[in-house]
């Protein structure tokens, strides 16, 4: 049996996507060759307005040692938001390991919600019996303030907390 986890978050704030948030870094134990596949549930709560996102991506898996885009994942919130509304941001993410991906999935661009990774514009559910990482993110400010950001890993199980 492949088992998910995720390494701690880390502050990330690139000047090329103009965006803050967190990056945490996928680990497969065993690692095979195979994907890692999340799907993700994403509310974006601005002044008044709420935005909904899904779509579910995957990092190849290509050798025992190599996982595309190093198994990096990031949580980003655009500074537009920031700068132009006070909110909170969530995101309610499921990962597991697969052998192989459906035709459905489609290799990304940086216009993509799931970036250059391989995805799909709506939720995968996983299956059955498969074992879950699941994560719950959130994102919260002021207007013209950088936000704060928590974290829960499993929740819903053994509500492990991670805060940032």
């Amino acid at each position: 049996m492949v088992v998910i986890s995720i390494g701690p978050y880390k502050e990330r704030s690139p000047k090329q996507i103009d965006s803050v948030g967190q990056r945490a870094r996928f680990k497969v134990k065993p690692q095979r060759v195979g994907y890692i596949v999340q799907s993700i549930r994403a509310f974006a709560f601005l002044d008044e307005s709420v935005e909904q996102f899904n779509y579910t991506e995957a990092w190849r898996i290509q050798s025992n040692s190599k996982i595309e885009q190093a198994g990096d994942d990031d949580f980003m919130v655009p500074r537009q938001w920031t700068r132009d509304h006070s909110g909170r941001f969530y995101i309610v993410a499921q990962a597991w390991y697969q052998e192989s991906l459906g035709d459905d999935f489609v290799r990304g661009t940086s216009n993509d919600l799931w970036g250059r990774l391989r995805g799909v514009s709506y939720v995968h559910v996983p299956p059955p019996g498969t074992p879950v990482l699941a994560r719950f993110w959130q994102a919260s400010w002021e207007q013209g303030h950088a936000p704060t950001f928590i974290s829960f890993l499993n929740f819903g199980q053994n509500n492990r907390e991670s805060r940032g």
